[in-house]
């Protein structure tokens, strides 16, 4: 990308209901994804999580008329797991591509929560704000 942006907010960060919320905003070059389907730039937006073992890649979800790669996938280090989930949508006509995240220490709190799912239904594109 050739600038990114990212707005993100923690809570509960020292104890076990630990979650994030971030939008990461990506500013693509035109070579970048000429001749490219939408949905193999949100795959690779994944940066090949979809073939992890754990990863789980839902339905695609809506949002106001754009459609995103919903996944989940977990990462453990030294005997630590985070649990994350990321939509990736792709906006052909200004060339953006907006990853919505969550990430938390317990599964539940990112996909079985309604703050979760509230959060990735709140994501709507708003041309010029980023």
């Amino acid at each position: 990308a050739k600038a990114s942006r990212e707005y993100s907010k923690t809570y509960d960060n020292k104890s076990p209901d630990f979650r994030n919320y971030s939008v990461e905003v990506l500013e693509l070059e035109p070579a970048q994804v000429a001749g490219k389907s939408t949905r193999q730039i949100q795959e690779i937006a994944l940066n090949g999580w979809e073939k992890e073992p754990d990863t789980i890649i839902a339905p695609d979800i809506k949002f106001k008329g754009a459609t995103g790669l919903d996944s989940s996938y977990n990462i453990s280090i030294d005997g630590i797991t985070m649990w994350f989930r990321q939509a990736v949508f792709y906006s052909e006509e200004d060339l953006k591509l907006y990853v919505v995240r969550i990430s938390a220490s317990k599964k539940e709190k990112i996909i079985f929560n309604d703050e979760a799912t509230a959060f990735m239904n709140s994501f709507r594109f708003s041309k010029g704000w980023f």
